[in-house]
């Protein structure tokens, strides 16, 4: 399990202690909305380096972000088991330090649909075909 202290920050006379509260930095955002070519938006959570992942069906997006906050997204994958994402991770670190972020997706059909949107809306992004 990691650690989760910074879902409940610590209060002083009532008011949140800023020190608590994490600073995901540029590269670190939580949450990422990535827009598909039909302008459907889809959401996926950061999946913070040393945690273990559900293995479970879904989308995944390797990102670099810069200082300034622009998000480039440079992988974008469909997989039977998220879990096994940081593998093809290794293969495109080459290009600098990378963050994962991965999106729950079990219906088949729904999985590559949405994998098939995103990549026509990141057309510089490398789509991996889907497995599974």
């Amino acid at each position: 399990m990691g650690n989760f202290g910074w879902i409940f920050p610590q209060r002083t006379n009532g008011r949140l202690d800023a020190a608590a509260v994490p600073s995901y930095g540029p590269a670190m955002r939580p949450f990422l909305d990535l827009v598909g070519a039909s302008g459907a938006t889809y959401r996926f959570r950061l999946w913070p380096e040393n945690e273990p992942h559900v293995p479970i069906a879904g989308n995944y997006a390797f990102v670099r972000e810069s200082d300034e906050g622009a998000v480039e997204v440079v992988v974008l994958g469909a997989t039977e088991d998220l879990s096994q994402a940081r593998a093809a991770l290794a293969r495109s670190q080459r290009r600098g330090p990378l963050q994962v972020y991965t999106r729950l997706n079990v219906a088949r059909t729904t999985r590559e649909a949405e994998h098939a949107d995103l990549a026509g809306g990141y057309a510089s992004a490398r789509a991996e075909p889907p497995v599974g």
